[in-house]
């Protein structure tokens, strides 16, 4: 959930599909293929959220499959999945929402 205090990304009118849409774009716009925190801290900066947003992007970047995380502790890294560099809109849902045929 985010919060509306000042600096938030729904103090600035974006939805959690918006934030999603944006981040993919900036990934395919930079051909990103592995981020850590700090450029993620920089895609706040850019859509004038606070730093501290960092985390909630990535873990609804996460959540729609757009990165896994690939390293842990403070060289936290995080690999970009292909379809977000294809420049693909459609988000894969996860394998437990696919009924079997």
């Amino acid at each position: 959930m985010v919060s509306d205090l000042p600096g938030s990304f729904s103090q600035e009118h974006y939805t959690r599909a918006q934030v999603l849409a944006l981040f993919t774009d900036f990934l395919r716009e930079r051909r990103l293929t592995q981020i850590d925190a700090r450029i993620v801290r920089e895609f706040c900066t850019l859509h004038g959220c606070a730093l501290l947003y960092y985390s909630y992007v990535l873990r609804i970047a996460k959540e729609a499959h757009l990165v896994r995380k690939v390293a842990r502790g403070t060289g936290s890294r995080w690999k970009v999945s292909n379809f977000a560099l294809e420049g693909r809109r459609v988000y894969p849902e996860p394998l437990a929402n696919f009924r079997n045929r």
